[in-house]
């Protein structure tokens, strides 16, 4: 997998991107993979979200890849996108939060979508989650991070009817 993610960054980047890590993925719906991604372009650090479809005879075909800096702005950079799955010739969206803590204090992340559900995803070293909805382009209700001890150091909310 990683030889197909670092063919599609090198042929949106150039060659000069280095240090190229997957960090996490998350299997949807069967053979739909997302995996989020760290690497150096220009030494500048970015992150990464890429989609993947599994398909027969283990082989893997890349559907996209969005890449975007890695810029110190608040506690936890968050990007929010989408797009339409190809699976079995089905059309259906995907919504995708990602974020980057630049806290070290943030040890926990929560994702509440619109239909109640509430994601939790713990910090790691990576700095890095990546929450994935199937279903719907819409971006999440709130986004909220806290500390070991459950303060909130950071907090976004949206429009429950806001729709990209």
């Amino acid at each position: 997998m990683e030889e197909l993610l670092k063919l599609y960054i090198s042929l949106q980047y150039s060659s000069d991107v280095k240090d190229i890590r997957i960090t996490d993925v998350r299997r949807e719906s069967g053979n739909q993979l997302f995996y989020s991604c760290m690497f150096r372009y220009n030494g500048q650090e970015y992150m990464g979200m890429f989609y993947v479809q599994e398909l027969e005879n283990n082989l893997f075909q890349g559907e996209v890849f969005d890449g975007f800096p890695v810029i110190e702005e608040e506690p936890l950079q968050l990007l929010i996108g989408g797009g339409g799955l190809h699976e079995d010739r089905v059309n259906r969206d995907y919504s995708f939060t990602m974020g980057y803590s630049h806290d070290v204090e943030i040890s926990t992340v929560y994702v509440e979508h619109r239909n109640g559900q509430v994601m939790v995803y713990p910090i790691t070293d990576e700095k890095l989650f990546l929450d994935v909805f199937i279903g719907d382009l819409y971006t999440p209700v709130s986004v909220i991070a806290v500390n070991d001890n459950g303060d909130v150091i950071f907090e976004k909310t949206y429009n429950r009817d806001h729709v990209k």
